[in-house]
């Protein structure tokens, strides 16, 4: 009885969607599944929780259910520990922020006090953004012509920073070539 209240209690305070706590777990959807799965952890009140990629592949209404839960229960003096690559989730839920990159872990910092450039952004990344800015009016612009007037090679751009810079939102790829987004732009400290 104890453990069908417990599973109650987490569909009901995390709005999983089931046919009810007799439900099997692979019947939900992933969000949901996430959802039960932070929500048993969290309603045993650890004092410490590592989370690694805590919302990877779920809906919007899934992602704000898990953050908030995730604040909660640092609000509520636990240490919470996110493991993830969305940079976004990262500014928006965590503290303080520490980079992992080649085996090392960078020193943390204040989210507050931290820049997007400092987490990730290597120049290459940042002299992309500008060429297709200040050659190309922001684009489009082919991943060719960006090679030639960076004299770097089209794979490495397309394989190594594209993909970063796509992920967070700072450069779009469409049919007629690459452009800086909004964010991109303010990113560098342009205007359009």
């Amino acid at each position: 009885n104890t453990v069908r209240n417990f599973a109650g209690a987490i569909v009901k305070d995390y709005n999983v969607v089931c046919a009810g706590i007799d439900a099997e777990a692979r019947s939900l959807s992933g969000g949901n599944m996430q959802k039960f799965i932070i929500g048993r952890e969290i309603m045993q009140k650890p004092r410490v929780l590592i989370a690694a990629h805590p919302t990877w592949g779920v809906d919007v209404g899934a992602a704000l259910t898990i953050h908030e839960a995730l604040i909660r229960l640092r609000d509520a003096g636990a240490a919470v520990l996110v493991v993830s690559e969305d940079l976004d989730e990262l500014f928006e839920i965590c503290d303080r922020i520490a980079v992992m990159s080649h085996g090392r872990l960078s020193a943390p910092k204040r989210v507050v006090d931290t820049e997007i450039d400092e987490i990730g952004l290597n120049q290459i990344d940042r002299d992309i953004l500008v060429t297709i800015v200040e050659k190309y009016q922001g684009g489009p612009v082919g991943l060719k012509t960006i090679a030639a007037a960076l004299s770097e090679e089209e794979g490495t751009i397309e394989e190594v920073h594209e993909p970063y810079l796509l992920q967070i939102g700072l450069l779009d790829r469409t049919p007629r070539g690459r452009t800086v987004t909004n964010k991109g732009y303010e990113h560098i400290g342009a205007e359009r």
